[in-house]
């Protein structure tokens, strides 16, 4: 996730924001019949969110399409709070599953992720996880409502990302999280329209011709305005 759009604004849509999907880590899931609920994953907090899924999935379906009991195997899952997404595509992984297992077949990942209580700020992992590639969230409408996928590009499959995590450091989740978006001032207009700008007329501009300097140097000014605006809560711009 590169960064949101907007936030706290009176006017315009609610977040946005751009990213993009890439197959390396990944999240890999098996569900199938059980006598009762049965959830395999190597870390305790991986089965805790793995039971609630499960919990809110059953909750939000068609009732003719409820699943019944089921044994969810997480064979492979995304680092938890790093900009992944971790439990949005676990949470879609999941419910695809179930929506499958119960007969219903594939369902559009807006409303299975409505079903499991994803989206409440960013829909980038939400559109990707259907269709991949480099994705612009337009925002929410309301609190109900779930980013409108505005745009999306093939990225070039000869360039590569490295990814640099720091030890021991997870990024802020739940109350936490919350509360530090409430204490945030709306971000600036400006910025708003600074990092509309560099997305929309330099980063995926310059992807579609595969100009790879060009878009190095519009991903990062695009980081660097979300950071200074996040700096307070995250310790810094980056």
């Amino acid at each position: 996730h590169f960064g949101l759009l907007s936030h706290g604004n009176a006017t315009g849509r609610r977040y946005g924001g751009g990213g993009l999907m890439i197959d390396r880590p990944g999240c890999e899931v098996a569900v199938c019949r059980a006598e009762e609920d049965d959830v395999v994953a190597s870390a305790e907090k991986v089965e805790e969110r793995v039971r609630g899924i499960l919990e809110r999935y059953r909750a939000n379906c068609p009732t003719e399409f409820r699943p019944g009991a089921c044994r969810v195997e997480v064979r492979r899952s995304l680092p938890s709070h790093g900009g992944f997404g971790s439990g949005t595509q676990l949470g879609l992984a999941i419910a695809q599953g179930l929506a499958l297992l119960a007969g219903e077949g594939t369902v559009d990942t807006v409303t299975l992720a409505k079903r499991i209580g994803r989206g409440a700020r960013s829909a980038v992992g939400i559109h990707g996880f259907a269709r991949g590639g480099l994705l612009v969230d337009g925002g929410q409408v309301d609190e109900a409502s779930i980013g409108v996928l505005i745009a999306r590009s093939e990225f070039p499959p000869a360039w590569r990302f490295l990814l640099v995590t720091p030890n021991a450091t997870e990024g802020l989740s739940g109350d936490c999280e919350h509360d530090a978006f409430a204490r945030l001032a709306p971000m600036p207009t400006e910025t708003t329209a600074e990092l509309c700008r560099l997305m929309m007329t330099q980063l995926l501009p310059a992807v579609a011709e595969a100009d790879f300097a060009a878009a190095g140097n519009a991903l990062y000014e695009y980081g660097r305005h979300v950071g200074e605006y996040f700096a307070s809560c995250q310790g810094g711009v980056f």
